[in-house]
């Protein structure tokens, strides 16, 4: 079940759980302004393995979320944390392997299917163990009520809790929790995205293989995971206030043996902060629905502004054609890309 967190809960939470709690601090203050962030840490090595004789290779990107509400005061009021691993497996001679996934769940939406419990339990710092989502949201709770640098000093040198209060629940490794939440906190800090402290927040993520292929003597094998992620506030009526959308490429490539031949630690920018440099002017202009035509960027900017104001049932009835193409003049006219992933982030987000 996916937490659609309450800021003024949270906000709430921050006080009573913080002694050394002042002015600054939104309190149960429902028309207080907070800042809002969305940010992305992609592992593309952790998991990503050669093929031997014994397992299959496997190209996996790790991508984990974060959505964050900051006061003015610095300190944090909401977060939610959401994580999913793209896997292509291949043999090795080079070849996709037929239980290659095509379809990717969310660690929050597998549940206790995940099956971290055991493994957790193991450890002996949580009595019967606890899955993934219940250690995310013990460190949501953990995060509330914080500044950045305070968080950052939870994470332990090999990237597991160092903070008893943390370990009480949530022993699994953190530290690209906190990278995600980083990004997130600094693109909050620009003030670009606000929202109510009574406005709940949400994050939402989807994600797909794009195009995998075989290795042969002529190409290398290659796999694309394809990640759309939304940071999303609601009000009372559940109508969207704020709405932050990004995609992220994580590109991998094998040789005809299986062994990996791309860098699993390349720098998976955003196509948000790619700005001009995804060069998808021209082919926008090709279109000729906007004239000279839009950066990914700004078509984004175009469907997150006609996203406000609607609830989760009008995200979900945005006409879109077969292909996932928006078809109403509205949208065209500032947004003529493929949206049907983003509308299923945002109902990742909210349909939970």
């Amino acid at each position: 079940m996916k937490k659609r967190i309450a800021l003024l809960l949270t906000a709430v939470l921050a006080v009573s759980t913080l002694a050394t709690a002042c002015g600054g601090n939104q309190g149960g203050n429902a028309d207080a302004k907070v800042n809002v962030g969305l940010g992305l840490n992609t592992d593309m090595a952790h998991s990503s393995a050669d093929a031997t004789a014994e397992k299959n290779g496997n190209a996996q990107a790790d991508l984990t979320v974060a959505a964050v509400s900051v006061g003015e005061d610095g300190k944090i009021v909401a977060v939610d944390f959401e994580c999913i691993q793209v896997k292509t497996f291949f043999d090795t001679k080079g070849e996709i392997t037929a239980d290659t996934p095509t379809e990717f769940t969310t660690k929050t939406e597998l549940g206790d299917k995940y099956a971290m419990k055991g493994t957790s339990a193991s450890i002996g710092k949580i009595e019967g163990g606890a899955e993934w989502f219940e250690q995310a949201e013990h460190l949501e709770k953990m995060c509330v009520g914080k500044t950045l640098e305070e968080v950052k000093a939870f994470v332990a040198e090999d990237g597991k809790p160092s903070n008893e209060e943390v370990l009480a629940g949530c022993t699994m490794t953190i530290s690209g929790f906190v990278v995600a939440l980083e990004k997130a906190y600094n693109e909050a800090k620009t003030g670009t995205y606000t929202a109510n402290a009574s406005d709940k927040l949400s994050v939402g993520l989807v994600a797909e293989v794009s195009s995998p292929a075989s290795a042969t003597a002529e190409k290398e094998g290659a796999a694309t995971a394809y990640a759309n992620f939304v940071a999303v506030t609601t009000d009372k009526d559940g109508k969207i206030t704020t709405c932050i959308l990004d995609s992220v490429q994580a590109k991998f490539a094998w040789d005809t043996t299986g062994k990996i031949t791309s860098d699993k630690t390349v720098d998976t920018t955003t196509k948000y902060d790619l700005k001009e440099g995804y060069n998808m002017k021209n082919a926008s202009a090709g279109k000729g629905v906007i004239e000279g035509g839009a950066e990914w960027y700004e078509q984004a900017d175009h469907f997150m502004n006609l996203a406000k104001g609607k609830t989760l049932a009008e995200i979900n009835a945005i006409a879109i054609d077969d292909g996932g193409y928006p078809t109403a003049d509205d949208m065209k006219a500032g947004c003529t890309m493929k949206i049907s992933a983003y509308i299923a982030a945002i109902d990742n987000a909210l349909g939970r």
